[in-house]
């Protein structure tokens, strides 16, 4: 799980000519990649202190109740696959740990769709948080995929923030392999647009693509 912390500045504009500007600070947090790493995991990468644990939602609960200011948490996307509570669960694992942890908003990634749009409807109806897809549109005649919100308004603080989901276009299949993997689209969508389910695998396989590979391996 990838976690970065922002802070959002908002200028309050004075109600009156003479008054100063008041700002107003939200911290912003934003997770990614997850992947369905629940639990944290020794830190391999560590030549010092290789076995000390990182991560985990654990971690992230217990950061954000250090945190003082105002804040949002926000995901972009494949949340679950990668690991067997997240694949045995099709993602409902993620949804009820990211319920408690209060997440403002979310958008799917392209591994979100692994179990067919279907699921994924499943996913997002058992959430207490929007999923948002602007730019994401039905294979079948481009409508756009209508359970997922374009953008959201949140209240936070007294403040309404306008926080607005899209996702860009998969573009990065080599070729030579792509063409002995079937099921995947040959590119993305034309201006940044993505079908939804695009990157809907086969029954039984998941995918794992790259700059510079496109695999295919069987779930456990």
């Amino acid at each position: 799980m990838n976690v970065t912390r922002t802070l959002l500045i908002l200028a309050l504009l004075p109600a009156f000519t003479g008054l100063r500007a008041a700002a107003a600070v939200i911290a912003v947090y934003h997770t990614s990649d997850a992947h369905g790493w629940y639990s944290a995991r020794p830190a391999r990468w560590d030549n010092e202190n290789p076995n000390r644990p990182i991560g985990g939602f654990a971690a992230l609960s217990a950061l954000l109740k250090q945190e003082t200011a105002p804040y949002l948490l926000l995901d972009s996307g494949d949340m679950f696959q990668g690991t067997p509570e997240g694949i045995l669960t099709k993602g409902m694992a993620s949804i009820m740990l990211m319920n408690q942890l209060d997440y403002a908003a979310a958008v799917p990634g392209n591994h979100d769709y692994d179990y067919g749009e279907p699921n994924l409807k499943v996913l997002v109806s058992s959430a207490a948080f929007p999923f948002l897809g602007a730019n994401l549109y039905q294979k079948a005649g481009g409508a756009h995929a209508d359970y997922l919100k374009p953008y959201t308004f949140i209240e936070k603080d007294g403040r309404r923030i306008a926080v607005l989901g899209t996702r860009q276009a998969y573009r990065h299949f080599h070729p030579a392999r792509q063409r002995k993997t079937p099921g995947l689209p040959r590119r993305g969508r034309r201006n940044g647009e993505m079908a939804a389910g695009d990157r809907e695998a086969e029954p039984g396989r998941c995918y794992s693509t790259g700059p510079h590979r496109t695999e295919r391996r069987p779930r456990p």
